[in-house]
């Protein structure tokens, strides 16, 4: 009978241990998962600010170059009408 319950004793023990043994295998699994997760979290973060910016910037790009060609066009119109009232001037 001693020899059962020894024996039943140790099977349980080495059961305990591989048991124990493959919970911490997890929980470490588990935490580098978190850690990575978080590493991808800032990334993805860090991608949507950049992105965000980059539209920003070719917003204020294309809106400075738009009011250029308003300038330039408003020149020319300008000169346009100079150029018209001279020469009305000049006939009448």
């Amino acid at each position: 009978m001693e020899i059962t319950t020894a024996y039943t004793f140790g099977a349980l023990t080495v059961i305990t241990i591989l048991l124990v043994v493959v919970i911490v295998i997890g929980v470490v699994k588990v935490l580098k998962q978190q850690k990575m997760i978080q590493s991808i979290n800032r990334e993805i973060e860090f991608n949507n600010l950049e992105f965000h910016n980059n539209i920003a910037d070719q917003y204020g790009e294309m809106k400075k170059l738009l009011d250029e060609t308003y300038r330039h066009t408003d020149s020319r119109v300008d000169k346009l009408e100079a150029k018209l009232t001279s020469q009305k001037l000049i006939k009448g």
